[in-house]
């Protein structure tokens, strides 16, 4: 079998098997660039909602009216007892010691009026 020059092996021009090949990639292309306008166009987003009245304002309270400041105080001067043990007991009511809650209590008078100033704040 002859081929003529400029055909492929079956015999069929190169010119005619690009043509199909060239209207596909076009419509190809064209389909793309169509898709992707339907997608810039199509995907513009209303404004977001106004949510300035859901906004937390934290009212800025001076460290004299301010309860947590002195919680935080407290818990720093608290005076932990030597015996932690009976504290415990004391606490969970088996046993009751006087003198040592007196103590306990005496050396722990900042820690007291700490906490005591806490309570009286209104914020």
């Amino acid at each position: 079998m002859l081929v003529a020059h400029g055909s492929g092996p079956s015999g069929i021009s190169h010119t005619f098997m690009k043509k199909p090949t060239l209207i596909t990639a076009s419509i190809v292309l064209s389909l793309v660039i169509a898709w992707q306008v339907v997608l810039v166009v199509g995907s513009h987003d209303t404004p977001p909602p106004d949510t300035s009245d859901l906004a937390v304002t934290r009212p800025l309270v001076p460290d004299a009216d301010n309860a947590f400041v002195h919680f935080q105080a407290a818990t720093k001067t608290f005076v932990w007892p030597e015996d932690n043990e009976l504290l415990y007991d004391i606490l969970s009511d088996k046993t009751n010691d006087p003198a040592f809650a007196l103590a306990l209590i005496n050396s722990n008078r900042q820690t007291i009026a700490e906490v005591e100033l806490g309570t009286c704040c209104t914020q």
